[in-house]
């Protein structure tokens, strides 16, 4: 039904008015006469359309059209009157008004409610799709001014010519200065060089004119306090109070430029670091290699990128450190150890490495990087330390025994000299005092060979010594020395046996040098031989050198002790408690007597049976040196 509010103060005005709208409608009408009427039912009724006359007392039907604007514009309002001119009516359609009807033509008012109603609904819907077109336009432009004031780059409106009439609080951040400053700014002069002001403003200026697209560049940006930024300068444009201005958009890059350069500097440090670093992922597939590590390893980054380090594993490595390794760094904990590793070519070496996972942000393992050094050298520098080290304490426990050995060997002799010195002095029976002058004869013969052999080891080395060289019978030169040995071989109850081929062999050498050395060995032969005897023989060989054999049956010298026994101050047995009388050079004096003369000599011996030393010597002494 039809709600109609009449405003109409003549009765039978509304009568005709009702009586011409029966035949048309089915309505509710509500009639008022006066403004506070009309204001109270405009609201509390909702009428769908209004007919009002136009003179009221105090009130008119352009006041109510005033009253509809501003409670109900969207309502018909059709003036219903005799009292007004083509000229007023045509005024207050275009106030508000729907229509004109007089009423001295009322039986037109229907069509102009249908016509009304109808413009009214077309009207209602442009008005409603209006409304919420600016309503999204706020939204929107909501929407818009809350990106722009949170965003954390640099918004700035300005003028073409450069006035700033908008900043946001990242501006207010990045530069020092407070909104009411920037605003009052009439260009970038504040913000930029002059230059790059002077291209801002240009650009502006173009983008404005729709010139150019738009643009995007790096800037200085220059702060309230006189520091500079680098910023990306972003412009285009948007539509702010109606107006197309230019927006620009600052990107801060200060913090990013100054991680850059520290990336470089990182990267520069990593690239010419002088141990290998491997970054792999969480599977330990490589992912990165330094150039350190390629020249180690011979693998080009390209052929280990991809790879597993497994590609450097000897086989030489303990499966157990792997095993600990791996726990240990996907547990999140740093890894120390050593690896013997293979390089691409075969070689083997030494590196200790330094394995830490890398986490994420929230603590997740995302890379394992490790720091390798090759410490292959080093182990060997430690090895001959170490081996330094040993042979100082041998040496250490070398000079104790040698200073023991030495006391035994001067002092032994020297006691028994003096002892039977005192006895002849006391002694009147002749045979007694010539078993005692044997005795200081033995013992001044054993201290005089040990001072010659303490002498002849110091210095004797083969390639500082001078031999004088002469034509030397080796056969009697042998057979001078079993001869000088008879006497104390028959003593001991044991043969000394030699019995040459050849009645004479020549050999060029120093003889002198030569007799020692066979002296010192035939000499040993006899001391540490207790039954049986010593034999001596003599050969030519093909390669025209002689070789000499001193054969004993004596207590022989195990395998372990035999490849020490020519070192100086060794003996099989040493300290106080030794078996046998003697310092421990004989054997190292008489291998510097062969070196010197150009000369080998090995042994081959068995415990409890017995020693052969052999000595090969060149027919020519002279051709050696």
């Amino acid at each position: 039904m039809m709600k109609i509010l009449l405003l109409e103060d003549n009765p039978e005005d509304v009568k005709m008015i009702k009586r011409h709208l029966k035949s048309s409608f089915v309505f509710d009408l509500l009639h008022v006469t006066n403004e506070l009427e009309f204001r109270k039912e405009i609201e509390d009724f909702h009428p769908d359309i209004i007919l009002s006359d136009y003179y009221l007392p105090r009130f008119s039907g352009e006041k109510a059209l005033a009253i509809r604007n501003e409670k109900q514009i969207l309502t018909p309002f059709i003036i219903v009157s005799n009292s007004i001119n083509e000229e007023k009516a045509t005024h207050l359609i275009k106030q508000g008004a729907s229509d004109y009807v007089s009423k001295t033509h009322l039986q037109r008012l229907p069509s102009a409610i249908t016509h009304a109603l109808d413009g009214s609904a077309s009207q209602r819907k442009n008005w409603e799709e209006e409304k919420e077109n600016e309503l999204k336009l706020k939204e929107s432009e909501m929407m818009f001014r809350s990106l722009v004031e949170h965003s954390p780059n640099g918004i700035i409106i300005a003028k073409p010519e450069g006035k700033i009439v908008y900043a946001n609080d990242a501006v207010v951040k990045m530069t020092g200065y407070s909104k009411q400053e920037l605003l009052k700014m009439t260009g970038f002069e504040s913000l930029m060089p002059p230059e790059e002001a002077k291209r801002c403003r240009q650009q502006m200026i173009k983008q404005t004119e729709k010139e150019t697209l738009s643009t995007t560049s790096e800037c200085t940006l220059l702060t309230k306090d006189n520091k500079n930024k680098i910023a990306e300068f972003y412009l285009s444009t948007t539509i702010w109070n109606g107006e197309n201005l230019p927006m620009i958009l600052l990107h801060d890059l200060t913090e990013q430029r100054k991680a850059e350069v520290e990336l470089r500097m990182l990267n520069q440090a990593v690239e010419q670091s002088p141990v290998s670093i491997v970054i792999t992922d969480t599977d330990g597939k490589i992912e990165y290699v330094n150039k350190y590590f390629t020249k180690i390893t011979q693998y080009s980054s390209e052929e280990a990128i991809g790879e597993n380090p497994r590609i450097l594993q000897s086989g030489k490595t303990p499966k157990e450190l792997y095993v600990n390794l791996w726990n240990s760094i996907t547990n999140g904990e740093a890894w120390e150890g050593e690896f013997i590793n293979r390089k691409k070519n075969g070689e083997e070496y030494i590196e200790r490495a330094i394995i830490n996972p890398v986490l994420n942000s929230v603590g997740k393992i995302v890379r394992f990087i490790a720091l390798k050094e090759d410490i292959t050298i080093k182990k060997e520098y430690e090895k001959k330390l170490i081996e330094a080290k040993e042979k100082a304490e041998e040496a250490d426990r070398l000079k104790t025994n040698f200073l023991a050995n030495i006391s035994h060997e001067l002092r032994t002799p020297m006691n028994g000299i003096l002892g039977f010195s005192d006895l002849i002095e006391m002694e009147d029976s002749m045979e007694t005092m010539k078993d005692m002058a044997g005795y200081i004869k033995a013992s001044s013969l054993r201290l005089l060979n040990t001072l010659n052999l303490i002498i002849d080891y110091s210095i004797t080395d083969a390639s500082k010594t001078k031999m004088t060289i002469t034509s030397i019978d080796v056969i009697k030169l042998l057979n001078q020395i079993v001869k000088n040995y008879s006497s104390f071989s028959k003593d001991k109850g044991i043969f000394l046996h030699f019995e040459p081929e050849e009645k004479s062999l020549i050999l060029q050498c120093d003889g002198s040098i030569l007799e020692k050395a066979l002296t010192n060995l035939i000499d040993n032969a006899i001391k540490y031989t207790k039954k049986g005897g010593v034999s001596i023989g003599l050969e030519r060989t093909d390669d025209n050198k002689i070789e000499i054999h001193i054969r004993d049956t004596g207590i022989g010298i195990a395998p372990e002790h035999q490849k020490i026994i020519f070192e100086p101050f060794r003996q099989v047995s040493e300290g106080y408690g030794r078996s046998f009388e003697g310092m421990g050079l004989g054997l190292s004096v008489t291998k510097r007597y062969i070196d010197v003369l150009g000369g080998e000599i090995s042994l081959k011996s068995q415990k409890e049976k017995g020693s052969d030393f052999q000595i090969r010597l060149p027919i020519d002494a002279s051709d050696t040196h």
